[in-house]
């Protein structure tokens, strides 16, 4: 081979690589912050769905992170995931999973589909210590006060979790409860609200409400806007070569005002035209998280 010949390779191959290298870049920088896969090797859908979901809460997405010097062990360890997830397009969670629920006793790491309940509740409990002043979640004394009209269990306490086994969507539920005339008129309504929806809604009256969950709702003169909706279908798994159908969570989210399916490591944007379907009349939507604008 010749000088030039060689020389033409080398230049051809450092082409190449520049262009790849460019790519890269341009990749990284016109990223939409924060849209990033999560693997999932241990059955932690569920941990990973309620993580996209918080997320795509501005407010507390953007808050959250002022945090990185907590004493706190859970809310320490939670920020560097979140720092993670907005610089990287894809990670594996689970080592910082380990370090921030290590003393959460409801989760097993060999047990699939576990409730995201569990995951918002003790998140939520850990990150009102570190902003005590603040109405990110309900208060304690709040959340007392609401009790007894929406019959929400004490563990869900600073997290209430609206459980609606009804078909009247989230905007009827809220409806019923937050503006019902007996509500105590002192509680400082949250930053965020979290709907749990207990049943698939196949028989849901559209003709009475027009979403399940709505794009925004008004709570007591708030406007707040539907930030996700956590989605719970059956998948089939092997099992010693047998298959069987188990629970899976995934996540429809926003970030930098689009919608996303964050689907552990499948993350897709979501089509304006199919945003009906997909979010706002998801019948196998579990979870809907709203948060003032």
């Amino acid at each position: 081979m010749s000088k030039k010949q060689t020389y033409l390779y080398i230049l051809i191959i450092g082409g190449i690589i520049a262009l790849v290298a460019s790519v890269y870049i341009l990749y990284e920088v016109f990223r939409p912050k924060g849209v990033c896969k999560l693997d999932n090797k241990t059955g932690v859908c569920y941990i990973n769905s309620t993580i996209q979901s918080l997320l795509s809460c501005k407010y507390f997405a953007t808050t959250i992170t002022k945090k990185d010097k907590s004493q706190n062990p859970v809310v320490y360890n939670l920020v560097k995931l979140i720092k993670k997830i907005k610089s990287r397009s894809h990670i594996d969670p689970l080592p910082h999973y380990k370090k921030i629920f290590r003393d959460h006793k409801n989760v097993d790491w060999n047990k699939r589909g576990n409730d995201p309940a569990v995951i918002y509740q003790y998140l939520a409990r850990n990150i009102t210590t570190e902003f005590p002043d603040s109405n990110l979640f309900l208060s304690y004394d709040d959340c007392k006060k609401i009790n007894p009209y929406i019959n929400v269990p004490s563990y869900y306490c600073r997290c209430p979790i609206l459980e609606n086994n009804t078909r009247i969507g989230a905007l009827g539920l809220l409806q019923e409860t937050f503006n019902n005339s007996s509500m105590d008129k002192s509680v400082v309504f949250s930053q965020i609200i979290i709907i749990k929806f207990q049943k698939k809604l196949k028989n849901f009256d559209f003709s009475t409400y027009e979403y399940i969950c709505d794009p925004e709702v008004t709570v007591n003169s708030k406007k707040y806007f539907l930030r996700s909706i956590i989605v719970r279908d059956k998948v089939p798994v092997k099992v010693k070569r047998t298959e069987i159908l188990e629970n899976h969570s995934y996540v429809y989210g926003r970030r930098c005002d689009k919608w996303y399916c964050f689907n552990d490591i499948n993350v897709n944007k979501i089509k304006q035209k199919n945003l009906d379907e997909k979010v706002f009349k998801n019948e196998l939507v579990q979870f809907a998280v709203y948060e003032v604008e």
